[in-house]
């Protein structure tokens, strides 16, 4: 099996590459030099994605590359061109190639925060109500993809992720709602921290290794019963956090009431769940390898 994957010098695609290297020939592509990547392309511009894909003729392309939201926020010309146009410019040459599938990495983001409105775990049916530019591109994506199966005989399927954290999560690049790698860090220079969240405040965790392990399945399975997944994970409270890292580490934390706002989806990962194997280590586990490493 050979397989591209478009940002595999990004946050999610690095691990993703490694892991797929033991099961295919996998060709990492991403706009920046890093290490493990094997070809420098812009989705921006179809002529570099058509020679990429014309010249491997992947069974499988996954798609990670994004603009992300504080980004995204900043610069919307910019968004457009790389989230909406280049996503586009994958689906086309993967439809004008005949590539078997295409796998891109959707988003909690499709479904806004929760806080105010969610009653219930949400399933892939359920409609999708984006609050932020980010989610709205993100929603967008999945609809194109569903325009492109339907009309063009492609297998485009959008795999949500909500909550990769992990691997010092860089605050620069995702901003201040990143709990699990705050605490970490904490917990690794044996600070006392006050945290802005509340400690009954929730978000969803999957470490960022699993988020990428949890791509698998879906690559290697000869077919697929649905088209779109939403990926397994942990809904977790701040409160919940602090304890498991004061029982590693004899961390001490203090909250923040009423605190900042963490974004959050309770969602369903039953459609995922019920047809493949795979499921994350809990978030114990990660803290555990992260403070002792």
């Amino acid at each position: 099996m050979k397989v591209v994957v478009v940002g595999g010098g990004g946050y999610l695609g690095r691990p993703l590459v490694r892991l797929l290297r033991e099961h295919a020939d996998t060709v990492s592509a991403s706009q920046r030099r890093a290490a493990g990547v094997d070809e420098q392309i812009d989705i921006r511009r179809p002529a570099e994605i058509y020679r990429l894909l014309s010249r491997v003729r992947p069974d499988v392309v996954v798609v990670t590359a994004y603009l992300l939201e504080q980004a995204t926020s900043a610069d919307p010309v910019r968004a457009v061109e790389t989230n909406i146009l280049g996503m586009t410019n994958v689906f086309q040459a993967a439809a004008d190639l005949g590539l078997r599938r295409v796998i891109f990495a959707s988003s909690g983001a499709v479904h806004g925060s929760s806080e105010d409105f969610q009653t219930q775990a949400f399933d892939e049916l359920t409609p999708c109500r984006p609050t932020t530019l980010y989610g709205k591109m993100k929603v967008f994506n999945e609809s194109i993809a569903e325009h492109y199966n339907a009309h063009f005989g492609t297998s485009i399927v959008s795999y949500r992720i909500s909550g990769p954290y992990g691997r010092s999560k860089p605050y620069e690049r995702f901003g201040g709602e990143i709990p699990y790698d705050t605490v970490v860090a904490a917990a690794r220079a044996k600070d006392r921290i006050v945290l802005p969240w509340s400690a009954d405040a929730q978000f969803r965790f999957i470490h960022v290794d699993d988020a990428a392990a949890s791509f698998l399945p879906l690559v290697l399975a000869d077919r697929l019963k649905h088209r779109v997944y939403n990926a397994p994970g942990f809904t977790v409270s701040v409160r919940q956090l602090a304890e498991t890292a004061k029982s590693i580490s004899n961390l001490d934390c203090e909250f923040t009431e009423p605190g900042h706002p963490l974004k959050f989806v309770r969602w369903d990962a039953t459609r995922y769940e019920e047809e493949f194997d795979f499921r994350p280590s809990p978030m114990a586990d990660w803290m555990r390898q992260e403070i002792s490493a």
